[in-house]
């Protein structure tokens, strides 16, 4: 069922951006900038698989290094394409996870903990943004004060998340679901994990737009906020949610025409290579597992 959806969805995607659109924006940028681009795509997703590592190390499992960075790899390449991110990388996760002994409730836990790292370091960034520089586009259309304050309560928001981890001893509750809160240590991970992958991100939209850029923290609050929009709106890969708000942040800092480039290469090299990728592990996963007399994994 994951493997005919993500099919799908990884089809759709190649048909609306279009393999000449691809191969003209290629040819409009730079091999070097390209190459830049790639290796900062590998070392953010590099950079994702701490995300799950601080996971297993909240929920106290003990698992290998190798295992923890692939399972991560795969649940976010699906995930950031796929969209409704709780759900499919929830579901890459279960069906590794759930061979080395990891139980449900557990697995519950680390997508709890990864998806909130997820929220502190787009408010990292957002918050940086909107308090030290805010996009042209937002001043255009609310009092700079405001913009600036509100960055500030998101910076402070982050700061309370942390404090609390280090002065409450017991876990929060939803019902018949208890979530118990990170130690200070790994609550400072998540920040930093976060932020650092945020930041990477946005760098790889940043080195393929054309010169003269935009101030870097300008575009990364505006990158920040068209992610969570694209994050809200469960389109698969935020597809034309993202480019849209991109648009309609930077059109005042960057011409339109080369910035439409440089978000097509940005979806192909950070969306659809990774998700390739991961379906393509994914295959031959099940595929090898579909063999007669395959042993399961010891834990």
């Amino acid at each position: 069922m994951l493997l005919g959806v993500a099919l799908w969805v990884l089809v759709r995607q190649v048909e609306a951006i279009g393999v000449g659109n691809v191969l003209a924006a290629l040819r409009s940028e730079r091999p070097d900038t390209v190459g830049l681009a790639a290796a900062l795509v590998a070392l953010n997703y590099f950079i994702l698989t701490f995300h799950d590592q601080l996971a297993v190390r909240y929920i106290g499992r003990r698992l290998s290094l190798w295992r923890v960075s692939a399972t991560s790899f795969l649940g976010f390449a699906v995930s950031n394409s796929v969209g409704f991110g709780v759900f499919s990388g929830a579901t890459v996760r279960f069906r590794f996870y759930s061979r080395w002994k990891v139980t449900p409730g557990e697995i519950s836990r680390i997508i709890a903990f990864y998806s909130g790292s997820t929220v502190l370091g787009l408010a990292v960034i957002s918050g940086c943004s909107l308090a030290f520089d805010p996009p042209a586009a937002l001043t255009a259309l609310l009092p700079e004060l405001a913009l600036r304050v509100f960055g500030a309560a998101l910076q402070a928001g982050v700061a309370a998340y942390v404090l609390s981890c280090v002065i409450r001893r017991e876990p929060l509750r939803l019902g018949s679901f208890s979530l118990p809160l990170p130690s200070p240590g790994l609550s400072v991970g998540q920040v930093v994990i976060s932020s650092v992958d945020w930041v990477l991100c946005a760098s790889i939209l940043y080195a393929l737009l054309p010169a003269p850029r935009p101030p870097f923290f300008e575009m990364a609050g505006a990158f920040a906020g068209a992610q969570l929009a694209g994050i809200v709106s469960h389109v698969p890969g935020s597809l034309g949610v993202f480019e849209s708000l991109m648009v309609l942040s930077l059109r005042n800092s960057v011409d339109v025409t080369p910035l439409l480039q440089a978000l097509l290469l940005f979806r192909v090299l950070y969306y659809v290579v990774p998700f390739a990728i991961a379906l393509v592990v994914i295959f031959i996963d099940a595929a090898f597992r579909r063999r007669p007399g395959m042993r399961q994994p010891a834990n």
